[in-house]
Parts: structure tokens; C-alpha cells; sequence
């Protein structure tokens, strides 16, 4: 008797969880809020480098090693690019590819870095700025 209800009462909390969840997800259209946004945004967790020298592109790997200070040569970031990364010269849009090494560029990552050697961070923006 003790296990007939157990059963039936787990049965009938996923029935009604499934019947709760399939309510929840349908649209109500009263309460559709069209969001407006602008492609020029700065991410809020953006940090900017004015200045850092290009050390290595690898293409393939969608990453560039940046010197962020000409003073400390030991000191170095891997960028990872994405399609999202904007890389502007002259305030034209130009590829990965058309980046050099020892060009000076301003950069705008993420705050979120990895810990590792060379730490990696997401690239928002690069302008080559020489």
C-alpha cells in the first residue's frame, strides 16, 4: 500500500511539473519587450591598453600574442579572437590576417583572464594604431 502511494504520488508530481513547465514556456505576447541596442557598445567588463606591440598572429589559431609594455619584454597576452573581435585600421575593418608583427595596436578585452603562461583573455576590439 505504502509503495502504491509513493509511486502514484511521484507520477502525479511529474505530471504536474511537466503540465507547470509547459505553461511557463508558452509565450505570453502582452509581455513582449522589444530590446533596442546599438553595435557601437562597450562591454562593461572591458579593460583598454593604449598602447602594446604585436609579437606573434597565428591565424588558424585565432590568437595574437601582444606585448602590452615596450618596457618589460617578459610580459605577454594571447588574444583570442573571435567573430565577434573587431579589428579596425584607420577605422577601417581589416582581417586577422592583415596584422603584423612589431605593429603597435590598442587593444579592448575582457576582465577575465586565464592564469596560465601567457594568460589568455577575449579580445572585443583591435586598431592598429601605426
Amino acid at each position: 500500500m505504502f509503495k502504491r502511494i509513493v509511486i502514484t504520488g511521484f507520477f502525479t508530481c511529474l505530471i504536474m511539473g511537466a503540465i507547470n513547465g509547459a505553461i511557463a514556456m508558452e509565450p505570453n505576447k502582452r509581455d513582449v519587450v522589444p530590446i533596442e541596442t546599438t553595435a557601437k557598445e562597450v562591454p562593461v567588463d572591458g579593460v583598454k591598453i593604449d598602447q602594446a606591440m604585436v609579437v606573434e598572429v597565428n591565424s588558424e589559431g585565432n590568437r595574437v600574442l601582444v606585448q602590452p609594455s615596450v618596457h618589460n619584454h617578459h610580459e605577454l597576452i594571447a588574444l583570442n579572437i573571435t567573430k565577434e573581435t573587431k579589428i579596425t585600421s584607420n577605422g577601417t575593418a581589416i582581417n586577422l590576417t592583415e596584422l603584423q608583427e612589431e605593429q603597435m595596436i590598442t587593444i579592448l578585452h575582457s576582465k577575465a583572464m586565464t592564469r596560465s603562461l601567457p594568460p589568455q583573455t577575449a579580445a572585443y576590439e583591435v586598431e592598429v594604431i601605426e
